[in-house]
């Protein structure tokens, strides 16, 4: 047993090594080297098509679009807000696609090696193994190298959510605002990383990144000269045709059966969950900031997983998990208990194993659903049941 204990960490890091330089070269060569890589791409075109459309004065929407516009050849319908819209121009101008595809790709890189380097500093003070398996634990993230190879945003947003919480502990407010609105390009990954900010000597970062999304929202519309309702309508019509085409989540069942409830009711339940929801967001933030022995990461793992199993997401997107990662991790060093451990091992293996192998455990959907919906009530239960600090001030 000694000698499990010994050598167990030292075989983790070669593991997470192995596994991050794999998926990240992969991921890479797929992009870069493999010839037939365009038909992987197919997100990114369309998102140049959006960027083509918007640039015309075209809202990207067949409800909202005339004859001539739906008969261009790159006409589409977006799934995206208008306020993604105008940041389209980062990525597309004035190189047009292919800048596109190197800026997505650096950007993930950044985004990696920043949120690598988060993870070991707050694992170092278990030693230097321990700030080892934090730098390669999000790396090695099973899907970053097909996140990597579609040129998909995710991995950026989770790192301008990383700039964010840093911002937050540094008490800077408003720059923690603008990094959220970035994150916002895509909500799934986003939305629920506005919880911090709602704590009341916060809410001028939450003021401004809001204030920025809807800024960008009506020059979008602006320029495209769309009803902001038309829009709105539309919109919620294309949600329900692919909210249920990724992972098992609450939108896509809530969506599903909403055409059977009166529509009193339903914006009953919507106002009173609205409520519920953000008494217990205020809670949450209280009690993880004033308790002795909760990290910040831990309600930081609590939003990704109440994010990644309440909306719509791609099997790419598991990089959204890795705070619930590092806070598990951090507990297992912190506190050596079966619990800890066992919650730990469900985690990695939720985000380390490979999809292909997923693929071969059947209700592998649930499964996952499962296990992360447990380590959320973990970690709600950890940070409610906290010790407060004496004289906190915050």
């Amino acid at each position: 047993m000694a000698i499990l204990i010994k050598y167990l960490p030292k075989a983790l890091v070669c593991s997470l090594a192995v596994a991050s330089v794999y998926s990240i070269l992969r991921g890479s060569s797929n992009l870069f080297l493999t010839p037939d890589h365009l038909n992987s791409l197919n997100d990114l075109r369309e998102r140049y098509d959006e960027w083509r459309l918007f640039q015309q004065g075209i809202y990207p929407a067949t409800d909202l679009a005339d004859l001539q516009a739906k008969s261009l050849s790159y006409f589409r319908t977006t799934v995206y807000l208008p306020w993604s819209l105008p940041m389209f121009a980062l990525l597309f101008v004035p190189g047009g696609f292919w800048q596109g595809k190197l800026l997505i790709w650096a950007g993930s890189m950044v985004s990696l090696f920043l949120i690598s380097i988060i993870c070991r500093k707050c694992l170092l003070p278990w030693g230097r193994e321990a700030g080892l398996i934090g730098a390669l634990a999000p790396l090695a993230i099973a899907n970053n190298n097909l996140c990597l190879s579609v040129s998909q945003f995710t991995i950026i947003c989770m790192g301008l959510v990383s700039l964010q919480w840093v911002n937050i502990k540094e008490n800077r407010p408003v720059i923690a605002g603008l990094y959220w609105a970035m994150a916002m390009v895509k909500p799934q990954i986003a939305i629920f990383f506005a919880i911090p900010l709602m704590k009341r000597n916060r809410l001028s970062g939450l003021a401004i990144g809001s204030g920025a999304l809807l800024t960008l929202s009506i020059l979008a519309l602006a320029i495209t000269a769309t009803s902001p309702m038309a829009m709105l309508s539309s919109w919620l019509g294309t949600l329900s045709k692919f909210v249920d085409t990724g992972t098992n989540n609450t939108l896509a069942l809530l969506i599903s059966i909403t055409p059977r409830i009166p529509a009193h009711f339903l914006w009953t339940i919507i106002v009173t969950t609205s409520i519920a929801a953000l008494a217990l967001a205020n809670r949450l933030i209280v009690q993880a900031e004033r308790s002795a022995d909760c990290n910040p990461w831990d309600l930081a793992g609590l939003c990704a997983i109440v994010g990644y199993i309440s909306v719509y997401h791609r099997v790419y997107d598991h990089i959204v998990l890795f705070p619930a990662l590092l806070a598990c991790l951090k507990e297992a060093y912190k506190n050596t208990n079966y619990l800890s451990i066992v919650l730990c091992i469900l985690m990695a293996t939720t985000v380390w194993l490979p999809q292909r192998f997923w693929n071969l455990i059947p209700n592998s959907d649930n499964l996952a659903t499962l296990i992360l919906a447990a380590i959320g009530v973990a970690l709600l239960c950890r940070i409610s049941s906290s010790k407060s600090l004496p004289n906190h001030q915050g």
